[in-house]
Parts: C-alpha cells; sequence; structure tokens
C-alpha cells in the first residue's frame, strides 16, 4: 500500500512540475478520495512556491458547487488577512465580482478566481493548481457542465498558462472518461491504479507488516496504516500498542516528527478510552521533540490533545496554556475546523480561569467558522456554551437570542444531512 501511495504521490508531483500536460484525471471510487486528497497535500507541503486550490464537497448543481467553493475561499482568505497583519504585509484584495456572479458559468466565475489568485503571486512563474475532487458526483451532468469550460476541449487557452488541474470520474460508473476518450483530448493523462478501499487497504498493509521481504522502514510504515485502523474499529488495546513500539521505532533512527506523531496517536487512543492523565503524558511526550520544523504539522493535534486532556482533568490553567498555543498554529496552518475546534476548548478554559470576554470571544468565532463550514457539532457546543455563560450572567436577553440561534443552526443542520446532496 505504501508503494503504491508513493508512486501516486510521484504521478501529483510529476504533474505540478511538468509543461506539457494540463489535466490528470483520477478514476476512483468516493472510498480513495481521503487519502488521495492527503497525497495532494503532501505535494503541497514540500512546493511552497505553488499554489494548491483543493476543493472536495460533493456535486449535484455546478453553480452550487462554486457558491460551496467561494464560500471554502472567503474562509481561507480570512486567514491570509491575519498572516498579512502579522507580517506587516498589505491585505490581498477581495476576489472580483464575476466569481460570484450566478449569470455567467460556472467554469467562467472558476476562471475569474484563478485570474483573482494570479494577481496576488509573488512569482508570475508560480503554478496554480486546481483541484476539482467532488466527494460524492450526484449528477454527472452538473460536473460536466462545470469542466465543460476548464477542460481544454477547443485546445488549450490562455488562461490555462501554468496552471494545472485535477478532475476524477467515478470508477464504478464513467461518464467524464468516455467524453474525453470520444473528443480525444491530448494535453490529458489518466491515472486509473488507485484502489484504497478500507477493505483492499487493510488487506494490503496487513501483508505488508508481517513481510519478512520488506525492510525495517516498509513495515513500519504498514504498521502504522494498520494502528488507524485499529483505532477507526475500536481495536483499542492493538491500535495503543502499534502507536507506542512505532513511537520507540522511530526515536531509535531519529526521526523525531514520525515519533511525535505516533506519540500523538498513542494519546488519542487513551482519551478515547477514558485515560486523560495517561494520555497527556504521551503528548507531553511529543511535544517534547516536536521541536524541528519538519514536526510542526504535529504540534498543532498534540496540543490540542495536550489541551482537551488537561480540561478532562479539570487542569484549566494548563489546559488555557496549551489552547492558548494551539489557536495562532491553527491559523498559520490554514486548518480551519481545528481552528474552530481550538476557539471552542480555549473558551471552556478562559471560562474557567474567570477570563470570561474573552471565553465569550472565542466561543463566538467557534460558532460562526463551525457554521460556514458546516461543522455543526462544534458550533452546537460554542452555542451551548454561550447561553450557559449568559444565563449565569444573568442576562436573559443575550440567552434566548443566542437559544433562537441554537435551534436555527440544529433545524439546518438536520436538512444538511437529510439532504442526500450534501457533502462529505
Amino acid at each position: 500500500m505504501q508503494q503504491r501511495m508513493e508512486r501516486l504521490k510521484e504521478a501529483f508531483a510529476w504533474f505540478v512540475d511538468q509543461s506539457e500536460v494540463l489535466v490528470l484525471v483520477l478514476d476512483t471510487g468516493h472510498h480513495d478520495l481521503p487519502i488521495t486528497l492527503k497525497l495532494i497535500e503532501a505535494v503541497e507541503a514540500q512546493r511552497e512556491a505553488e499554489i494548491f486550490l483543493t476543493f472536495a464537497h460533493g456535486i449535484h448543481d455546478a453553480h452550487l458547487y462554486v457558491d460551496e467553493l467561494m464560500k471554502n475561499i472567503r474562509i481561507q482568505l480570512r486567514a491570509v488577512q491575519a498572516l498579512c497583519a502579522a507580517e506587516g504585509l498589505p491585505p490581498w484584495p477581495e476576489p472580483p465580482p464575476a466569481c460570484n456572479d450566478g449569470r455567467i458559468s460556472s467554469s467562467d466565475r472558476v476562471i475569474a478566481l484563478l485570474g483573482w489568485v494570479r494577481e496576488q503571486l509573488p512569482d508570475p512563474n508560480s503554478h496554480i493548481v486546481l483541484s476539482l475532487l467532488p466527494a460524492t458526483i450526484e449528477s454527472p451532468a452538473a460536473y460536466l457542465a462545470l469542466l465543460r469550460g476548464l477542460l481544454p476541449w477547443n485546445g488549450v487557452q490562455p488562461w490555462m498558462e501554468r496552471v494545472r488541474i485535477l478532475v476524477r470520474d467515478d470508477r464504478n460508473q464513467r461518464f467524464l472518461l468516455p467524453q474525453l476518450e470520444h473528443n480525444k483530448l491530448r494535453e490529458i493523462v489518466v491515472v486509473d491504479d488507485i484502489d484504497f478501499s478500507p477493505e483492499r487497504m487493510e488487506e494490503i498493509v496487513t501483508a505488508q507488516a508481517a513481510d519478512p521481504n520488506l525492510d525495517e522502514g516498509e513495515r513500519a510504515n504498514a504498521m502504522m496504516q494498520l494502528a488507524g485502523i485499529d483505532l477507526a474499529h475500536g481495536r483499542f488495546d492493538a491500535a495503543f500498542h502499534k502507536w507506542v513500539a512505532l513511537a520507540a521505532y522511530y526515536h531509535k533512527y531519529d526521526a523525531p516528527a514520525m515519533a511525535a506523531h505516533c506519540l500523538c496517536g498513542a494519546g488519542d487512543v487513551l482519551m478515547r478510552i477514558g485515560k486523560p492523565a495517561d494520555a497527556k503524558t504521551k503528548y507531553q511526550q511529543g511535544l517534547g521533540i516536536a521541536q524541528t520544523p519538519e514536526a510542526a504539522a504535529v504540534a498543532l493535534p498534540l496540543l490540542m490533545g495536550a489541551g482537551r486532556a488537561c480540561l478532562a482533568l479539570q487542569q484549566w490553567q494548563e489546559a488555557e496554556g496549551y489552547l492558548a498555543l494551539a489557536d495562532p498554529l491553527s491559523l498559520q496552518t490554514v486548518q480551519m475546523p481545528q481552528h474552530a475546534e481550538v476557539c471552542d476548548l480555549h473558551g471552556v478554559a478562559l471560562l474557567a480561569i474567570g477570563q470570561t470576554e474573552k471565553a465569550a470571544e472565542q466561543f463566538r468565532v467557534a460558532v460562526d467558522v463551525g457554521h460556514e463550514l458546516h461543522h455543526y457539532v462544534c458550533a452546537e457546543s460554542a452555542l451551548e456554551h454561550l447561553i450557559a455563560l449568559f444565563r449565569s450572567a444573568g442576562m436573559r436577553t443575550e440567552a434566548a437570542a443566542h437559544e433562537h440561534e441554537l435551534k436555527a443552526l440544529r433545524d439546518e443542520k438536520h436538512r444538511f444531512l437529510d439532504d442526500p446532496r450534501s457533502f462529505v
């Protein structure tokens, strides 16, 4: 499985760097998307000069898909503006009106977005990598309508220069590849050796972890994947022992980022089985070695884990310290769902140490960001905390207003979750 993932990652890296192919088509099933997206993220992390725009929400209507895409852009733009302000740089302008104009085609709206992004790049030679990879394709016709103006049906257009586009077909019911074959498009490469279904993954990684012909590193990678599968299936004891063994292995070979990641996994297992004190120890051990630039990516989940563990132990001041560090880090890494969660947790810690006003501000951010991202669990939690805060302060009007907001949010959540067209 690791070799298959590496081959796919290498294909993505080649695609970004080369200059002959405009479009990469992934022949996938919906189970393949999570790992595929992680591999794209890994390539993005290695190419700071390139801009990656990745969208994986489901599609049933082309314009509504672009509406959701633009909502995501606006959320990311807020994080970019905060970074610009912190570094003394001028803010980015707002996207042009065409990006939100439902009177023009959905593809023209995306083209307007690409033009706007290109204008913000410090290096005009940077690539823009646009991944339109809907997790669910309820309407193939809508997806084709979106792609009608984005693929080189009539040859390469000027706006396509230094743009790379990743799209997908449905392996179980192909609709895009037949169209591409019929039109004999030349600027396209198809990747069809993708199968990351849960059953296939567990079958392959189990065999790899036990394969004596593989070197230690390859077997360790397979064991790491198995640890994640064990946790997902509730096999907590097996998952914990794998994470601890892997942490020792990577520490032995001086790989602090990987060792910290494994300690975070062990802490997550301990939290799941109700042992926050032991989990806190694992998170702290991970933070103790996550001091290199390579380990920065795992620092956020470690800080969040330590904060959650301290909250469970009612160690309020210590929890606030961890979560105060996690808050700006979640913005710096543009991890917006985690940012909403951090703000909610940080609000709980701040409230417990008597900083009511700051707590309310954090809860409000968690509500707004969570709502925008359809992260309803987080938004509901933060609203419940705000209602309790206002009630305890005797602020009945404010409490009632937030109760009304919570009811509206829950009604929206039920409509969203009941709608088969909702993205995952």
